[in-house]
Order: structure tokens, then C-alpha cells, then sequence
């Protein structure tokens, strides 16, 4: 966890704005319980979203559950963020800072890792792809200034052209 936090410690220090959120996606817990340490340390008043699948609630769960909580099975393209449930420790960490944990579908993190690609030139695996899907989907509204974490590029050479080309696919998303 606490390897975990350069990432906020770097944007709370090097950016001269104001920053209200910062969006991560949930895997195990440990990227997002080091954000939340770090942003509680420094500048408590930003907002730390946790994203995640919609057929990998583990976060959200947790939250409801006030403890991690295993699901029975996990289902994405985004396969690194598929453990059934968030760690003990990264729990602990998070959970007094973390309120919220948004799901995104399958379709959207297509759509965000079509979005990176032919607008920032990124080559994102769905993984890394999921905050920008829950900005991308509607269904959150920044209130200011906000940061998606977007982050690894492992991923599968045919699902990527499938994804970011989906008019010369079958048009079928894994």
C-alpha cells in the first residue's frame, strides 16, 4: 500500500490546480487504499472514486458491507481487475476515505479504450481503461477538476484490435 500512493502524492504535488476527485480502478485494493493515504495525508478534501466492472463489484460490496467481502466469481475484459474480492489491509486503509464505487459495462470500457486510442493515441488494456468509461458513461459529473488514473498497456493484441477497430470485428466485445 504504501509503494501505492506515488501516483497521488505526484499529481497533488506537480499540479498546480485544484483537483476535487481522483478516479482508480479496483483490482485487489492496494492502488487505490495508497491514493486514498496519500490524498488523506495531503489534501483530504479530494474526492477518491474506486471503478470498477460491473461484474466485479468487490468494492462495492465492501463499502455496503463495511468489511471485504468475496464474491462468488468475477466476470470482465477488464482481467486485472478480476480477484474476488478487495484485500484485508488496502480495506482498512481505504475504507475510512473511499465512499463511493462505480460500475462500468463491458460496452463502455470498449468505448473508453476506442477513446484513448484514436483520441490520445493510447494503447490501454480495458484494465486501465475503466475510469475513463465512467467519465465517458454519464453517469458521474465532475464538479471540478478531476483525474482518471489510466494505467497499462498488457493487453491481448486481438482483443485490442477488435476493441479500438470494432467495424472490421464481428462487432462482438469478450
Amino acid at each position: 500500500v504504501g509503494a501505492m500512493q506515488n501516483p497521488a502524492l505526484r499529481i497533488l504535488r506537480q499540479t498546480q490546480r485544484r483537483i476535487d476527485a481522483i478516479f482508480v480502478a479496483i483490482g485487489g485494493g492496494g492502488l487505490i487504499a495508497g491514493i486514498a493515504a496519500a490524498v488523506a495525508a495531503i489534501k483530504p478534501s479530494v474526492r477518491v472514486v474506486g471503478i470498477e466492472p460491473v461484474g466485479a463489484p468487490k468494492l462495492a460490496r465492501a463499502l455496503e458491507a463495511g468489511r471485504p467481502v468475496k464474491l462468488d466469481h468475477t466476470e470482465s475484459m477488464a482481467d486485472g481487475l478480476l480477484p474476488l474480492s478487495i484485500g484485508e489491509l488496502p480495506f482498512a486503509v481505504l475504507a475510512p476515505i473511499v465512499r463511493e464505487a462505480m460500475q462500468v459495462s463491458e460496452e463502455e470500457i470498449a468505448g473508453a479504450v476506442r477513446f484513448l486510442f484514436r483520441e490520445g493515441g493510447l494503447s490501454v488494456e480495458p484494465s486501465g481503461a475503466v475510469t475513463t468509461a465512467a467519465l465517458l458513461s454519464g453517469r458521474v459529473r465532475p464538479t471540478g477538476p478531476t483525474v482518471a488514473i489510466v494505467s497499462g498497456g498488457n493487453v491481448d493484441p486481438a482483443l485490442f484490435q477488435r476493441l479500438v477497430h470494432p467495424s472490421t470485428s464481428s462487432g462482438q466485445v469478450e
